[in-house]
């Protein structure tokens, strides 16, 4: 990423003050310790579950030159590895771009376009808010993803062709907030198809307090 190993084992919470645990006693990577995974590299969870990772795309954003880590593990859920934390999304939803949902995200006239417009003008808050599946989410943040893969291939549509796209047509990525739930989110994917992953961030069991609510990579 910026010329760099996009497997680097560098921390992706440089931020951080005082010594990470690396690996635990079974050679499992602390899923909330910063440490990028690979495939074959066995996470465990605050809570004490463990999961192997079994697809990688290391990511970055080549207007911005944010980084970040998306991880398929074996059971199908996603480790979101960012400098602004570490999210585990369990729930996905994929949309053929014909589907009413699809087109009202990344359409002509669309929330996405509609952010961007916000952005475009100068607004320091942009408020685009998004009703679906019963509850009020907000764009957070979007723009162009490009990922490497490595490992299997991804077990999803969308995120099967991450990295994968016709020269020249970027894949774009998004993130949806729920603002009355800071510690849930939503990461979403426009490939051939939207791939929405909703997911809730995690914190180290040790941790009492609430993080801020920062989705921008």
């Amino acid at each position: 990423m910026n010329g760099g190993d996009p497997w680097t084992r560098d921390p992706v919470h440089p931020s951080r003050a005082g010594p990470r645990p690396r690996f635990t006693t079974d050679g499992a990577i602390p899923a909330t310790a910063g440490i990028p995974v690979a495939p074959g590299d066995l996470v465990r969870f605050p809570d004490g579950r463990r999961r192997h990772v079994t697809t990688t795309f290391a990511c970055h954003d080549p207007a911005g030159g944010a980084r970040w880590w998306w991880s398929f593990l074996d059971d199908g859920t996603v480790l979101d590895q960012a400098a602004t934390g570490d999210w585990h999304h369990a729930r996905h939803e994929i949309l053929p771009l014909s589907a009413p949902f699809a087109r009202e995200l990344v359409g002509p006239n669309g929330y996405l376009e509609d952010f961007e417009a916000h952005v475009r003008s100068g607004a320091r808050a942009p408020t685009v808010s998004v009703p679906h599946a019963g509850r009020q989410w907000h764009v957070a943040t979007t723009g162009v993803v490009v990922a490497t893969h490595a490992g299997e291939d991804a077990p999803l549509p969308g995120w099967s062709m991450l990295g994968r796209g016709a020269p020249g047509i970027p894949d774009v990525w998004f993130a949806l907030e729920d603002r009355a739930r800071p510690t849930q989110a939503v990461i979403g994917i426009w490939t051939d198809h939207v791939a929405l992953a909703w997911g809730r961030r995690l914190l180290p069991r040790r941790s009492r307090a609430r993080s801020p609510r920062t989705l921008n990579r």
